[in-house]
């Protein structure tokens, strides 16, 4: 055993580590195979981008039987690239306003639920805040951009009690 190739290997991420196995194994199954893989220690905030979330971990504490125990959640928020197109549609466009305020309702209302629950509320509204500022770089007034947030933040308030109630 090469005792250089060990003392690497322990420098190394635990999460790098096992991505780097399995993609050593996925690329020894067939010459054609060759995997790509990604881990949390691969990005300086260690939130791994799925599609348009960022996942993580956090040890967080939970009530079990009575007791509180430290517990491994996975967490989640809102995630787009730098790349991605901040545009959202310009309030000059000839759609109507009641179709531009229904679109956008929608977009501001998607943050919401794509990130976690345990996730500080202050994190959650930085993220509808970029919406906003989205709204505003494409020319909507403030009051526009003040009621539509208004009937977000009351929707979501809908959708949380209906989940409640079952």
């Amino acid at each position: 055993m090469d005792t250089t190739k060990v003392e690497e290997d322990k420098k190394r991420a635990p999460d790098e580590r096992t991505m780097e196995l399995l993609r050593q194994v996925g690329d020894n199954i067939h010459p054609s195979i060759k995997l790509e893989v990604y881990y949390p220690s691969k990005h300086p905030d260690k939130k791994l981008p799925i599609l348009d979330l960022r996942v993580w971990v956090e040890q967080k504490e939970k009530e079990v039987q009575g007791s509180n125990q430290m517990m491994s959640v996975i967490m989640y928020e809102l995630y787009a690239k730098e790349i991605a197109s901040k545009a959202v549609i310009d309030a000059r466009s000839a759609m109507s306003t009641s179709a531009k305020r229904t679109v956008l309702t929608q977009e501001v209302l998607y943050v919401l639920p794509n990130c976690s629950p345990l996730l500080l509320w202050a994190n959650v509204v930085e993220k509808g805040e970029e919406m906003v500022l989205q709204m505003q770089y494409s020319v909507y007034n403030k009051k526009f951009r003040y009621k539509l947030v208004d009937s977000v933040v009351k929707a979501y308030r809908t959708m949380q009690e209906a989940e409640q109630k079952g």
